[in-house]
This record gives structure tokens, sequence and C-alpha cells, in this order.
């Protein structure tokens, strides 16, 4: 754990808080085509960056993702050297995520619009 933790984000989802998840995921379109990583991001940056931000709708808590970049690489199905050469990326596909802390998980990564979508989810404004 960081030694600045505490000083860390704290999420505001607890880890085993459960919601029904939508069958699709609301999808910011907009944000998404005018952003760096869209624009300026290599391919395969971000198709990763955009897995990700899927895979971390169904993690615990909802809109996060570990911080072994072991668990990112097996995540994406890439190696963790192919995971390793993604990152030294200028726009890699962690870009824009944030360490936070959780309640009963400790230090993950959140990004802000892919919390955003998760609360849409929770609050039923999110596509069914």
């Amino acid at each position: 754990m960081p030694k600045d933790a505490d000083k860390l984000f704290v999420y505001p989802f607890s880890a085993g808080v459960r919601f029904d998840r939508p069958r699709v995921m609301t999808w910011p379109v907009d944000w998404w085509l005018r952003s760096e990583m869209r624009l300026l991001g290599q391919k395969q940056v971000r198709a990763v960056a955009f897995d990700l931000f899927c895979i971390a709708q169904g993690e615990d808590p909802v809109g996060t993702l570990p911080t072994d970049e072991r668990l990112l690489a097996r995540l994406v199905g890439e190696t963790l050297e192919q995971w390793q050469r993604l990152m030294w990326q200028d726009l890699h596909p962690l870009t824009g995520w944030e360490l936070c802390r959780c309640e009963g998980a400790g230090v993950l990564y959140y990004h802000p619009k892919c919390l955003e979508i998760a609360q849409e989810a929770h609050s039923g404004h999110g596509a069914a």
C-alpha cells in the first residue's frame, strides 16, 4: 500500500456492494470521440484502454481495476511483457486512471469517467 494511501480519493462503492449490472454499458460517445486517448493513442493501446473500461464494470468494487500489472495483463489478454510495452507509450492503457482507497479492497485504480458510468448504472439511469 502506498505510504500516502490515507490521502487518496475514497472510492464511493465498497467491496462486495452489488447491484444489477445492465446488459449493456452506457458509453459516453462524445467524450470518447474527443478524448486524447482516441485521437492520439496507438490503436492497440486504445483497444486495451476500452477493454479496461468494460472490464472495470464487472470488478469488485464496480468501476475499479487491480493495481497488480500481472492481473491487468491477464484481464486484457496480454502477456506481462506485452502489457509492459504498452505501458511505456506516452498514452498507455492506464492513462487517466488514478489510485483510490476502497473499503474492503485496499488500493485500486479508478477512472473518473468509469466511476460516472458505474454511478449512472447504480442509480438506474444507465441503459437496460
